[in-house]
């Protein structure tokens, strides 16, 4: 389970129509504010109740009735006016390949698991917090809930390589 917590702190003064306490959880079932599913105006309206207004509407790329919306480096995707998926990006849509700098930068919103772990992570991190991680391509590991931890590497991906990415049900061309 990945948390958010959006609070004044965050860029030194919060986002625009956060609500100071609210807390967003990337779970297996959704954001925790919101639960796959839920239509998109829905989707939309209770994430922004909590992160603000949306930064961007990105292109899904994927084929059929898929949209995106973004708050930074958060993408909810929709498919067939539903709440489907999520991605948790560095460098959020702007479609950049991970860089160091990228992974390291600020993040926001920003968010974590309930263990602490969150973008520039390792995959040794995260085979701590999660034990039970299964392999699922050369850089990517998911966890028995689904959610799906990228590793920024050369190849398959070693102890230090840290997450790029971590997303839940999000189609094949978003990946």
């Amino acid at each position: 389970m990945v948390v958010a917590v959006v609070s004044c702190s965050i860029l030194g003064g919060g986002i625009a129509g956060a609500s100071p306490s609210a807390v967003v959880r990337l779970e297996a079932n959704g954001l925790g504010v919101v639960s796959f599913g839920a239509s998109t105006s829905s989707a939309t309206k209770s994430i922004t109740g909590v992160l603000g207004a949306p930064t961007g509407n990105p292109s899904a790329g994927c084929t059929g009735e898929y949209s995106q919306t973004a708050w930074h480096d958060l993408i909810a995707q929709f498919k067939n006016g539903n709440f489907a998926g999520y991605r948790y990006l560095a460098g959020g849509s702007s479609g950049l390949s991970p860089t160091t700098t990228s992974i390291r930068g600020a993040k926001v919103p920003r968010l974590a698991t309930t263990t602490g772990i969150t973008l520039g992570d390792t995959l040794a991190e995260v085979r701590r917090a999660y034990p039970r991680l299964d392999k699922s391509g050369s850089d990517t590991w998911r966890t028995s809930g689904g959610i799906v931890f990228a590793f920024f590497d050369e190849g398959d991906a070693i102890p230090t390589s840290p997450i790029y990415e971590i997303k839940n049900d999000v189609c094949p061309g978003a990946l």
